[in-house]
């Protein structure tokens, strides 16, 4: 059973008629950046326990939010963390990949389920480093 995203009153969510908004990071979260690929590897490995993700498909680049401050020392090749002073381009909620679809250019790989739902930096650092020299020994 799919939940209703959309529904929810997370302030930094714009609505689908709104299309996308231009979001501050490091006032409700920061934003870990990396390449689509280890997106995809991450997913794969957490299935569901690493927070909301988004994607923008063309630039081939992924975000997942997590806790303001958490991840700022963080030292990972091939991946950077936007806090303040960063904007990051959220999607509606319900713009979502979905298999066979694909879905809007910039959407949701993983949806937020409520304001607070954000990753575990003790859960993503690990999967995100392993991904990452994955795909860097697959180049």
């Amino acid at each position: 059973m799919e939940e209703d995203v959309g529904a929810l009153a997370v302030p930094w969510i714009p609505t689908a008629e709104l299309g996308v908004r231009t979001v501050p990071a490091g006032r409700w979260w920061d934003a870990v950046e990396a390449h689509s690929f280890a997106a995809v590897c991450v997913l794969g490995e957490l299935t569901g326990r690493c927070g909301p993700v988004v994607e923008d498909e063309p630039r081939r680049l992924a975000w997942w939010l997590a806790p303001v401050g958490t991840a700022s020392a963080w030292d990972l090749p091939e991946a950077r963390v936007l806090g303040h002073g960063h904007y990051l381009t959220i999607p509606p909620a319900e713009w979502r990949w979905r298999l066979w679809e694909g879905g809007p250019p910039i959407r949701w790989l993983v949806p937020p389920l409520s304001e607070r739902h954000l990753a575990d930096p003790a859960v993503l650092r690990p999967a995100l480093t392993r991904a990452i020299r994955h795909g860097m020994n697959h180049d």
